[in-house]
């Protein structure tokens, strides 16, 4: 594969576009892997020479983390819901689901 500065903007939209869950995996647990996959395209940015881009990618990974620990924080401080008075049905889900 030839990597020019096109492919390596390329790399860096897309990536920027998946930490800010542009590309799905909204949940709050899916946070972590909108990460890695960004750590692995910054890697590669980084391997292949592109040097800018994997530097600003970088600081969206940054970004990412602080708002996914702030996040998170504040869950943690809400108090906890009150059981379903059902707590498992009979498809082994989760009442309060």
């Amino acid at each position: 594969m030839i990597y020019d500065k096109e492919w390596a903007n390329r790399e860096l939209r897309f990536a920027i576009a998946v930490l800010q869950g542009k590309r799905g995996w909204l949940k709050l647990h899916c946070q972590k892997n909108r990460v890695l996959l960004a750590l692995s395209i910054r890697n590669s940015l980084y391997e292949a020479g592109f040097w800018w881009q994997a530097q600003k990618l970088s600081i969206w990974i940054g970004k990412t983390c602080k708002k996914f620990t702030a996040e998170r924080s504040e869950a943690e401080a809400l108090p906890p819901q009150s059981p379903s008075p059902f707590p498992v049905n009979l498809h082994g889900v989760d009442g309060n689901e």
